[in-house]
């Protein structure tokens, strides 16, 4: 009986609620009046024309907070009393899996997992289909075993994945490797973590113990350490538990800040294991240069105009265990020395030196999986995060740079690409056969190595095989074809990366509506939670910035 009343009750009181928004003017300020005079509001006015807004939207907050605990009700209200004012908040009390929630329900599953099992286990939070994809895709991007690894359902918004199956077996190293990349992402999580600064205990001598006076004057600073902690908005249990049963200072992390952060470097080139110089890569890959060299194994092209750098570029292919592997040789200013073309081979002997100078080199290798590892190194041999602007650009990044790994994944899949190569044509061999050959050579060691290096009948051959090899590898991770795969890998990034927060976007991910984020940020002086109560757009990092702060605030707003 109790529980029909309180039925009834809330049944009255949508209905009165409802009735209350059908007046056009109460209608109007809900939908139009208040966000236009927050857009409309200069700053030194903002927060009083929020507060104005406030009291107008009164009756739709309290609107709001009732059907966000009883949906079911209110969607049988909508179809009897056909109310467009009444849909809008039912659609809006539909948010996304909170961090509180999301870290309950990873311990959850946690829990039914086997004991031995579960310090190797780790989360991820998924808002769209897609996202599974891209995850699995970068899981297999990043894996250094020979098996292909898939997330499992954990949940409805959950996936569970196992770090040691991102480990080579073989190497007990490479498992280290793995959760210590892991650990570094989760030192700079703004989403289920704080990072704060704490003053460590000061050790004092036993001097200065007994001489406080005296030692005074010569007391060192203190000193500050930034350091990770559980966000306060994450239940203590739920965070000890999964901290005790991991044994990770983060079990659980949103899908698209794991994308967005393990594919590109410095925690790409952690996760996947690539070496800091060319010399160790290549060992990594089981590949002797001094054996293809002595075999005349690799293959190679030079182009007038290369559709990455819109510069002249060698590409040079090596055959090894795993597959092929490719590179290139470019350049940042285009100089007689540095043209690929007019130095197709190095040459030192009796008739003098001939060499090519690059400036730096884009790798493209088949790993123990058949996915592509990439990496960029300079002319020296060392490992880059990204590379020059003068050198190439990623046309699909908002701020142009290239950064392995989700650059190359871009660029050579959804820019002109198959399957993770740029198509091929060598201008060399076209210079070195048919009527119009114009280069020759009076060093027949020249002769016979350009013959050899410059096949590009050989060289579509291997560009064929290694992306058949690939393809079938990207399709038995993601259920995609690369180009999907890559699409919905640059969709995830592109989405988190560079789609600007805005007030709706904010308060979904605070998991509250719109009208609750305002009311519960109304006493904040943090100039990012100002502007987006503004109804401005702000940029993600200044967002994760204000995030710990928006947590707190909206915790007694936000639905258990």
């Amino acid at each position: 009986m109790n529980d029909l009343m309180i039925h009834f009750s809330i049944v009255a009181f949508l209905l009165l609620a409802a009735a209350v928004l059908r007046a056009p003017q109460q209608r109007g300020r809900f939908v139009d009046y208040g966000r236009r005079r927050l857009e409309r509001a200069a700053e030194a006015r903002a927060r009083r024309q929020v507060a104005q807004f406030l009291r107008d939207a009164h009756v739709c907050e309290l609107l709001a907070a009732a059907l966000s605990a009883a949906q079911l009700v209110g969607r049988w209200l909508l179809s009897w009393l056909g109310n467009a004012s009444l849909a809008l908040v039912v659609a809006t009390a539909a948010v996304a899996e909170t961090p509180p929630a999301a870290a309950r329900a990873a311990l959850a599953d946690l829990q039914t997992q086997p004991i031995e099992r579960r310090a190797n286990l780790r989360y991820l939070v998924v808002e769209q289909p897609g996202q599974v994809v891209a995850v699995n895709y970068v899981l297999n991007a990043i894996s250094r075993s020979r098996l292909i690894v898939r997330a499992e359902a954990a949940g409805p918004h959950l996936l569970r994945i196992d770090l040691a199956a991102l480990a080579n077996p073989r190497d007990a190293a490479t498992f280290t490797d793995v959760r210590a990349a892991w650990e570094k992402l989760v030192a700079v999580d703004p989403y289920f973590h704080l990072r704060t600064q704490v003053v460590p205990p000061q050790v004092q001598s036993s001097a200065a113990a007994s001489h406080p006076a005296k030692h005074a004057a010569r007391a060192q600073p203190l000193r500050v350490e930034t350091v990770t902690v559980d966000g306060g908005w994450i239940p203590a249990d739920v965070a000890s538990g999964l901290k005790s049963s991991s044994l990770s200072a983060g079990a659980v992390l949103r899908a698209d800040f794991f994308i967005a952060r393990a594919t590109v470097a410095p925690l790409y080139y952690d996760f996947a294991g690539i070496p800091a110089t060319e010399t160790a890569l290549l060992a990594r890959l089981g590949i002797d240069r001094g054996t293809v060299d002595r075999l005349a194994a690799d293959t190679a092209a030079n182009l007038f105009i290369s559709r990455v750098t819109n510069k002249p570029r060698r590409l040079v292919r090596l055959p090894g265990p795993l597959g092929g592997t490719w590179f290139s040789r470019d350049v940042e200013v285009e100089t007689p020395d540095r043209d690929p073309l007019r130095n197709p081979v190095n040459y030192h002997g009796p008739a003098g030196t001939q060499a090519f100078r690059y400036d730096a080199s884009e790798w493209f290798a088949q790993k123990e999986n058949r996915f592509w590892l990439t990496a960029v190194y300079d002319a020296r041999g060392q490992r880059q995060d990204t590379v020059k602007d003068a050198i190439a650009k990623d046309t699909l990044a908002h701020d142009g740079v290239v950064r392995p790994l989700v650059s190359c994944v871009r660029c050579h899949e959804l820019n002109g690409g198959s399957a993770g190569m740029q198509p091929i044509v060598d201008d060399q061999f076209a210079l070195l056969t048919g009527e119009a050959a114009v280069l020759r050579s009076f060093v027949p060691d020249v002769a016979r190595r350009v013959a050899e290096l410059y096949d590009p009948a050989r060289l579509a051959r291997d560009q064929a095989r290694d992306r058949e090899d690939y393809q079938q590898a990207v399709v038995a991770a993601t259920g995609a074809s690369p180009h999907d795969a890559a699409s919905a890998l640059a969709r995830t990034y592109g989405q988190f990366v560079d789609r600007p927060v805005t007030l709706s976007i904010a308060a979904t991910e605070c998991g509250v509506g719109e009208a609750q984020f305002v009311m519960a940020t109304r006493h904040s002086h943090d100039p990012a939670i100002l502007a987006l109560r503004a109804g401005r757009e702000i940029r993600r990092a200044t967002y994760e910035a204000s995030f710990a702060e928006l947590m707190l605030l909206t915790t007694q707003t936000r639905s258990p």
